[in-house]
């Protein structure tokens, strides 16, 4: 009777911590998708901000370079297709694109004086740049966390719940461009 008592004991405790131990599992993974998910939610804040800023970019462009419109069109395009984006890895593809256009046409700026002759645009492209670069921090942060819950979903026993319970892989957010051309900063001439 008591080994019996004994046995039944100690497998209700192998079953509660095995339920114990995925519990444990479920709540980190999920900890690790909010973690991720806010993340994204800080990038978002700081692309709104950037997509606050390209009506005035294009405003300030327009009426100092009206024979240029060729690059205000890019621009517009680039944004147009980042608004209409609504998954994220849409998202990410056309935010890129975007960053893309914009670095594009920062050598096309520096060679209009008339540009750096205004105090708007001077104003506009440091705040740009500012928010350019708390982007990338933000981006830096998100990948770490992309990195972090990517990694559990393919170990044990993250695996378990992969593709189950909404618990699928984000994709990181690359700058989407070559790393070389983003390091180099423009060449300003007076």
């Amino acid at each position: 009777m008591n080994m019996v008592f004994g046995l039944m004991a100690g497998g209700a405790l192998l079953v509660l911590g095995g339920v114990m131990y995925f519990i444990r599992s479920f709540n980190l993974m999920h900890k690790l998708r909010k973690r991720c998910q806010r993340a994204w939610a800080d990038i978002d804040v700081y692309l709104r901000q950037r997509h606050d800023m390209i009506p005035q970019l294009v405003e300030t462009l327009h009426g100092l370079m009206r024979h240029e419109n060729r690059i205000v069109q890019e621009v517009l395009h680039a944004q147009t297709r980042a608004l209409q984006a609504t998954a994220i890895d849409e998202r990410i593809e056309a935010e890129n694109a975007l960053s893309n256009v914009l670095a594009n046409i920062l050598p096309e700026l520096n060679k209009i004086p008339e540009l750096y002759a205004s105090r708007e645009f001077i104003s506009l492209r440091e705040a740009i740049i500012e928010i350019e670069e708390k982007l990338a921090a933000a981006r830096r942060h998100y990948n770490l966390a992309v990195d972090e819950y990517n990694t559990a979903l393919e170990q044990f026993p993250g695996m378990l719940f992969k593709g189950k319970m909404d618990f699928q892989p984000f994709r990181f957010f690359s700058l989407g461009m070559d790393r070389p051309m983003v390091e180099q900063r423009p060449a300003v001439q007076f």
